[in-house]
């Protein structure tokens, strides 16, 4: 099973060079600025993904497998979810859509402590609208 754990982490890399070389640049404005530069933060995120991708082909994991029925259905769950609410965006403004995706995330992953469930769902969207709202000047859905 240590073969599958290449060919994901394979499929991943690529899909970071695909967003590297195609998506971001044909589909993100970039202008000069450091911080300000609406390209940066998705081209560090296909960084990411393209050397996690790598790690996982040069490094799989001992005990390698495919994921199961219920993990193949939650993770579909979760792009319907995101579907919807990318969708709803223009109507219900990124912290609304925010705090419903990590309420629908939280209990995907069965979160049963309270507070923090409070923290996560309510915080976390608060934060990112205000990291990018406030402190980059770059308006948010």
């Amino acid at each position: 099973m240590i073969a599958t754990d290449r060919i994901l982490g394979g499929a991943v890399a690529g899909f970071g060079v695909f967003l590297l070389l195609y998506l971001i640049p044909n589909y993100v404005t970039s202008m000069p600025g450091e911080l300000r530069d609406p390209s940066l933060f998705p081209r560090i995120a296909a960084w990411m993904i393209l050397v996690l991708g790598a790690i996982q082909v040069f490094l799989p994991g001992p005990n390698g497998r495919l994921p199961s029925l219920g993990e193949v259905g939650r993770a579909a769950l979760v792009v319907v979810a995101l579907t919807l609410v990318t969708l709803a965006l223009p109507r219900i403004g990124i912290i609304a859509g925010g705090i419903v995706l990590m309420a629908f995330s939280a209990a995907l992953m069965f979160e049963k402590r309270l507070l923090w469930l409070a923290v996560t769902v309510l915080f976390v969207p608060v934060c990112v609208w205000g990291l990018f709202e406030v402190l980059f000047g770059r308006p948010l859905p």
